[in-house]
């Protein structure tokens, strides 16, 4: 991510904290904030210290390929469905040449090939169609989001546990669980668990909302939980 895109995002102006983003559902989103500020502190946390701690670099980067490697047909959907003719061959490109050369995925030759990844998310398609991003939503784990984000989410879930059934869960978990190992200074510099945490988040969540539906690939790349 961009450090221009993470100082707007992470430290918005003050005028952005009092934000302007609909929430009707504000007592159920703070006591989900409240949840996830609890997960945060005494599992997600001490969870990634230890797994930072305890796994080599290289090991951590190679089940982070994994992973991404494991979102792209998502991307390679949404890209599609946004007409993106070029970013769909980039994503496809990447997917075929990690799960063969990359060892499933565990490394990523395509990048050294010039095939850098593009994030494209469903939700960001949705975006690109024209759908109004609706009220405030804050989702268990994932945090922020919109009712038109939590949509592109719930689409995504759904194609997962097509695919993989009750093993969505512990994907789900663990694959969060690593986003997070590598976001931990971003989401502890944001400081959610702070008396004024969910004005903050919220305020964060409606800058982020005003990047151009095309040009949210750095934000989505460094900010919140796919």
């Amino acid at each position: 991510m961009s450090a221009a895109v993470t100082r707007e995002l992470v430290n918005p102006r003050p005028a952005a904290l009092s934000s302007a983003l609909a929430d009707p559902f504000e007592g159920l989103n703070r006591n989900v904030h409240a949840l996830n500020v609890v997960a945060i502190h005494y599992i997600m946390s001490p969870a990634s210290r230890v797994y930072s701690e305890f796994i080599p670099g290289r090991a951590r980067t190679a089940v982070a390929n994994l992973f991404r490697n494991l979102r792209e047909p998502v991307y390679l959907i949404s890209a599609v469905m946004q007409g993106e003719w070029r970013d769909a061959w980039v994503i496809l490109s990447r997917f075929v040449i990690n799960s063969t050369l990359g060892i499933g995925g565990l490394l990523d030759p395509a990048s050294s090939f010039g095939y850098s990844q593009k994030v494209r998310p469903l939700d960001q398609a949705l975006c690109r169609w024209g759908l109004d991003p609706g009220p405030y939503v804050v989702l268990p784990l994932f945090g922020p989001s919109s009712l038109r984000d939590t949509a592109g989410r719930g689409a995504t879930l759904v194609g997962q546990i097509f695919l993989l059934g009750p093993f969505v869960i512990p994907y789900r978990l663990t694959d969060t669980m690593v986003q997070y190992a590598s976001l931990r200074d971003t989401w502890e510099a944001m400081e959610v668990d702070a008396s004024d945490g969910y004005e903050r988040l919220r305020g964060i969540y409606e800058v982020y909302s005003k990047i151009p539906c095309g040009a949210r690939n750095a934000a989505d790349n460094g900010l919140f939980f796919q």
